[in-house]
C-alpha cells in the first residue's frame, strides 16, 4: 500500500488489519477442524469507527 506519508495511521492501521485478517485465517481453520467457535472473522467496520473516534 503506498501513502504520501509513510507511517502515518491510516498505513499503520491498514497493515495491522491485513495482519489480523492472516492470524485469524490460521487459527480459523483449526477451530472449525475441533468443532470450537470462539474467534469472529475480524469486522472492518468495526475497527474503521474506532480508528475515527480515535482521532486516526
Amino acid at each position: 500500500m503506498t501513502h504520501p506519508r509513510l507511517g502515518c495511521p491510516a498505513v499503520r492501521s491498514a497493515e495491522a488489519l491485513v495482519e489480523t485478517v492472516r492470524v485469524w485465517g490460521q487459527l480459523d481453520a483449526p477451530e472449525r477442524d475441533n468443532k470450537l467457535e470462539f474467534l469472529r472473522e475480524p469486522d472492518f467496520g468495526f475497527a474503521s469507527g474506532g480508528l475515527s473516534l480515535g482521532g486516526g
